[in-house]
């Protein structure tokens, strides 16, 4: 059996004091700090979730755009071709370079030349 002396009091009032100043001076504040940084965290996600729709927005005008502009030229080539502005693929010509084996022969004779000198 538990008896009521001095001592078990004096706990139980240590007990209340403590429980009374850790409340007060710690957990209030850490709690408090600790809704602080979710609320700011909260606030982050929304900010970025606002910053992806607005680049989903800009990507998706961009890709009209471009639909746009390849619409618009696959209209006005045509027009283009005809009136002369514009040749055709197959008008253009591949210039090669016609370098004969003499010329290769004498210009590595020629580099040689310079190298040793």
């Amino acid at each position: 059996m538990i008896r009521l002396n001095m001592t078990l009091i004096f706990q139980i009032c240590h007990f209340l004091i403590a429980y009374f100043l850790l409340t007060r001076f710690l957990w209030k504040p850490v709690i408090a700090h600790i809704d602080q940084q979710e609320a700011h965290k909260n606030n982050l996600e929304e900010d970025l979730f606002q910053q992806e729709q607005i680049v989903e927005q800009k990507i998706f005008a961009l890709d009209r755009m471009w639909q746009n502009a390849q619409s618009s030229f696959q209209v006005h080539t045509p027009e283009l071709i005809r009136s002369g502005a514009v040749r055709k693929e197959e008008e253009y010509k591949i210039i090669e370079p016609k370098i004969s084996p003499e010329m290769i022969k004498t210009l590595t004779n020629e580099i040689v030349k310079k190298v040793q000198e």
